[in-house]
């Protein structure tokens, strides 16, 4: 079975992408800060990750 991308589903396959990474954040936030980004904004995951970047390292991510 040939993947998103090499069919040509390149709008899946960049769908699937950002929901891969918001996914992937809303894990981090949860595992480390408790909570998560939740809304309908995809950038609310940019903030979440903020804090989480500085809950780790002490610093906000630049």
């Amino acid at each position: 079975m040939a993947s998103d991308i090499e069919a040509g589903r390149n709008i899946a396959a960049t769908s699937l992408s950002i929901h891969a990474g918001i996914n992937s954040a809303d894990a981090a936030c949860g595992a480390r800060l408790g909570k998560r980004a939740a809304g309908e904004d995809h950038d609310q995951v940019l903030v979440a990750m903020e804090l989480f970047c500085e809950a780790l390292y002490g610093e906000r991510a630049t």
